[in-house]
């Protein structure tokens, strides 16, 4: 028994009002439907036919099988390549969805070397002539990003240090309103602080060891054109000599 295949521009709104786009391809109880694929480069080439039977979904040509999908259930198999220019996906209704992803662009890179763009000056090195920004203990500092062009998706990533008598507390990133990460740091979370000045790194400012360039990666759904980005830390510490932290090689990717 044959069955209808609906084929659809599926566009779904999302974050921001933007709307992801994907053609899903969706078998039901109803009359055969065909539907034909033809190429303009090899018009002497016979049409490829979309068409379900006995509960698979069939491309055929001059009625051969070129590729078969078994719909019976969720754990679609693929009996033959497919080439997909995007993500070939099985959505839990059992629909195949075509979605094409796009790679990041790098919109900003900040050294912290060149012209300050964040709302507090700190300049800092420690064991080398790198520059980051910091030292820093409580607080934040943040930066605007401003005029990014039409995108869906934002990557962050950084460098954090934490220098000296850090016992448990954290820095955190915000983007907007919300945080998206955020890492704690403990200098010695041993039973003796002589163990942890043996063999920890020290490489400057107090006698405790110290920990650099910690990984920040995350990406998050964004679309509106400004960004504001806030690094922090829940010390409590005012004094930089003390405990302190920083921030170095911060990037913004976007992804359309």
């Amino acid at each position: 028994m044959s069955a209808r295949v609906l084929v659809a521009l599926v566009c779904v709104a999302s974050f921001c009002r933007h709307v992801d786009c994907g053609i899903t391809i969706r078998p039901d109880a109803a009359n055969i439907v065909r539907m034909e694929f033809v190429s303009d480069a090899s018009p002497s080439l016979a049409p490829l036919e979309l068409l379900s039977e006995n509960s698979e979904l069939l491309f055929r040509r001059e009625d051969q099988d070129v590729v078969v999908f078994n719909v019976s259930d969720v754990a679609t198999t693929i009996a033959a390549s497919v080439k997909v220019a995007g993500m070939l996906k099985i959505m839990d209704n059992g629909e195949l969805m075509v979605h094409r992803n796009t790679p990041f662009s790098l919109f900003s890179l900040d050294t912290m070397d060149g012209v300050n763009q964040w709302d507090r000056a700190d300049r800092s090195t420690c064991g080398s002539t790198d520059v980051f920004l910091g030292k820093l203990a409580r607080g934040s500092v943040s930066r605007l990003y401003k005029n990014l062009p039409p995108h869906r998706h934002v990557k962050i990533t950084a460098r954090i240090h934490y220098f000296d008598r850090w016992t448990g507390e954290s820095v955190y990133l915000k983007a907007g309103n919300n945080i998206v990460w955020a890492r704690s740091h403990n200098w010695c979370p041993t039973m003796t602080t002589l163990t942890c000045r043996e063999f920890g790194v020290n490489v400057c400012g107090a006698s405790q060891p110290d920990r650099l360039s910690v990984l920040v990666d995350v990406t998050i759904p964004h679309c509106t054109p400004t960004l504001n980005l806030v690094f922090g830390s829940t010390l409590t510490e005012s004094n930089a000599d003390i405990v302190s932290w920083g921030i170095d090689d911060v990037t913004v990717h976007l992804q359309q």
